[in-house]
């Protein structure tokens, strides 16, 4: 009897008991409806937060890359206007400073 109804109903006619038994299921808990409601609020907090960090870590970078390139421009300018053998000097002592500050850090 049972393989027979199997074979009397098609395909769609099974997916739509299929739907259909779901939607009874669904009903018996209506009352429970905050549930999903919950997930969804969690999910929404969940993706804002990861943009707020995600923000952040960009506008850090971009705050780091700024103070890089003010110290190159003023070890630039260090440079500037000089002959090739004296800032090859000074770069030299500022090297040989760097790795004194360096060892007295202890680093």
């Amino acid at each position: 009897m049972n393989q027979e109804k199997k074979l009397r109903y098609g395909i769609w006619d099974r997916i739509a008991v299929r739907i259909l038994r779901g939607a009874e299921e669904e009903m018996k808990y209506k009352d429970d409806l905050w549930v999903p409601a919950a997930y969804t609020i969690e999910a929404s907090l969940i993706i804002s937060i990861s943009l707020l960090l995600i923000a952040g870590g960009i506008l850090l970078s971009f705050e780091v890359f700024r103070a890089g390139a003010e110290s190159v421009r003023s070890i630039a300018g260090q440079f500037r206007g000089r002959s090739p053998s004296e800032a090859a000097d000074r770069f030299r002592l500022a090297r040989a400073a760097a790795d004194v500050i360096g060892n007295l850090r202890g680093k």
